[in-house]
């Protein structure tokens, strides 16, 4: 998948060039939420920029230090699985995660992978989650205060990535501490000093960042940086764009709870019919059981190929994930209420734990589930469960209607493969379509049709714009800035919707007419997501009528941007009669 996949994983314009921005700033001595704005915890731009400080800038460095992060993964991962299933459930599940999360390409936008993500945050964030979770199970019990302080450390960390990785696993290890010192023969004294010194561990990454941040702009300012996200998450405003309430599900919320229902509904038929013929074929014999896979096979094939898309029935499927992993929670409950301690009890805390932690992080994707955009995080836990149900579980579920299990786990396998085969199908076309070099040495990257035109604005940039000339793409595009190594003299790496929201237009406004660039480019970037079509319109008016009447154009390389979809980018170079006297540029209009 390496190999494959080598050098395809960023989108050369969308999200990915914030990661690199930030962190290569923060390597040159910027500060976050002082020289630049930033609606994230601080704990991964600070991660990126050290490996910048210590291996030197580059696309493949980042990518090399998130493979290593993906490695300790899959061996969390593995661990985790074996102790909730069996080793042939760790072993799929760790396969699935490599195939479909680590390397994989399901939508049109890089990004959605563990190599170079949209969002490190989210990365970062499970690999603290899983070992959190790893330590509180290895407490024995709550036995080891030393572990438990150690998952209330990793705890703390999570929370300086982001609110939606920290709640899940907030909610998951509270779950399964209070069971640990409910079934443990703890005193009152000694359970409150372990929950004591959960939460003391868990304060202090955050008090620590405080602090560090603190030396360099005042307190409060380093407060707002830290709870920022958390105000942006409450804001109904932004949670109300088309984008979330689409990626959400609630935009057609009833259809989506009807898919659910019939999805979850689809899913307890089949596998349940699959136990029972389990039963069967221990009857009948072998034969029986070649001939039922066969048939199996055959009704997969059959509802696959009028849609001729690979995998898209499975990802109808996967829509009923969240009512799957509220299931498993609500049965660990269930079966830990009916138990007084034993040998049993630790394995099946640590599976509510993984699944209250899967469900809760599903809260972004809820009524949207899938494995592809944000699910290649958000879903991920949720999907190793369910693999893990599929290939340790339900053989055993089988043996109760007298079979062996095997025609049931065969079964599953046949479906498994026929998924990822389906699913490896779409990340194979978009490795054919990303045939465009961008960048040079360690920056170099493969692109879609959008490549040629970004590096010849690349080109245009590094022949005009001096290294100590400032540049502004607009409305995204800031992995033009990092490709060129020219800095942005405001704050703001971006100016979409979301971010004029969260700012407001006029502040972002203000900072470019305090702080003009020396040269603008106009990147063509279609908005629709977010409910107005391109920057000017429906947001961003007053700013690109101040663009027009302070700059002139230089170079335009494709199609003139924000008239249609078709790509394009402008370079823009301030005005001299703008730069030399404000006063009589303003007059001569």
């Amino acid at each position: 998948m390496l190999a494959w996949t080598w050098g395809t994983w960023p989108d050369v314009q969308i999200d990915f060039g914030r990661e690199l921005y930030v962190a290569w700033r923060l390597s040159e001595g910027d500060v976050l939420y002082r020289d630049i704005a930033y609606f994230n915890g601080p704990l991964s731009p600070y991660l990126n920029a050290l490996w910048f400080r210590l291996l030197g800038p580059g696309i493949q460095t980042l990518a090399f230090c998130n493979l290593l992060i993906a490695i300790l993964l899959v061996a969390l991962l593995y661990d985790l699985l074996k102790r909730i299933g069996d080793r042939r459930g760790a072993l799929l599940g760790c396969a699935t995660f490599l195939l479909l999360f680590v390397f994989g390409q399901l939508v049109e936008v890089g990004n959605y992978n563990f190599l170079t993500p949209y969002s490190h945050e989210l990365t970062h964030g499970l690999l603290l989650a899983f070992l959190a979770i790893a330590a509180l199970h290895a407490s024995g019990m709550g036995k080891r205060p030393g572990l438990i302080a150690a998952a209330g450390f990793a705890t703390g960390l999570a929370f300086l990535t982001k609110p939606e990785v920290f709640l899940a696993l907030f909610a998951a290890l509270s779950v399964g501490l209070g069971l640990m010192l409910r079934h443990g023969p703890w005193s009152v004294r000694l359970r409150l000093a372990r929950v004591g010194l959960f939460a003391a561990m868990l304060v202090l990454p955050g008090v620590l960042a405080w602090a560090a941040l603190s030396f360099f702009m005042p307190g409060d300012r380093a407060l707002g940086g830290l709870i920022d996200p958390w105000r942006f998450l409450l804001r109904s405003d932004l949670r109300a764009f088309p984008f979330y309430r689409l990626s959400m599900g609630t935009d057609h919320l009833g259809g989506r709870l009807t898919q659910m229902a019939i999805a979850a509904l689809a899913q307890l038929i089949f596998w349940t019919g699959v136990a029972m013929l389990d039963g069967v074929v221990q009857r009948q014999g072998k034969r029986m059981g070649l001939l039922l896979l066969l048939v199996l096979g055959a009704c997969c094939l059959a509802l696959q190929w009028p849609s001729a898309q690979w995998g898209g029935f499975a990802r109808g499927a996967l829509s009923a994930l969240p009512i799957f992993a509220a299931t498993v929670a609500l049965g660990c409950w269930f079966m830990l209420g009916r138990r007084q301690g034993g040998n049993e009890t630790p394995a099946v805390v640590l599976r509510l734990i993984f699944s209250v932690f899967a469900f809760v992080l599903l809260g972004k994707i809820l009524f949207n589930a899938r494995i592809h955009h944000y699910g290649f995080a958000l879903a991920m836990p949720a999907t190793m469960l369910l693999i893990v149900a599929m290939t340790s579980w339900l053989p055993q579920f089988a043996r109760r209607f007298g079979g062996s299990g095997q025609t049931a786990r065969r079964a599953w396998l046949l479906v498994w493969m026929w998924v990822i085969i389906g699913n490896l199908s779409t990340v194979g076309h978009f490795m054919r379509i990303k045939i465009h070099p961008v960048g040079e040495g360690r920056d170099r990257i493969l692109a879609d049709t959008r490549g040629p035109a970004v590096q010849e604005m690349l080109h245009e940039l590094q022949r005009r714009v001096g290294p100590d000339q400032t540049l502004v793409v607009l409305p995204e595009g800031v992995m033009l800035n990092y490709l060129a190594r020219r800095r942005s003299p405001v704050p703001y790496v971006s100016f979409m919707p979301l971010e004029m929201r969260m700012y407001g237009e006029d502040k972002m406004l203000g900072a470019l007419q305090a702080n003009p660039p020396d040269y603008i480019v106009l990147m063509n970037r279609s908005t629709m997501e977010y409910g107005c079509p391109f920057l000017g319109q429906g947001y961003g008016a007053h700013l690109l009528k101040w663009v027009k009447r302070h700059y002139q154009e230089v170079s335009l390389i494709g199609q003139r941007p924000f008239e249609d979809t078709r790509f394009g980018a402008l370079l823009l170079r301030r005005s001299q009669i703008a730069a030399g006297n404000p006063l009589l540029y303003e007059a001569s209009l």
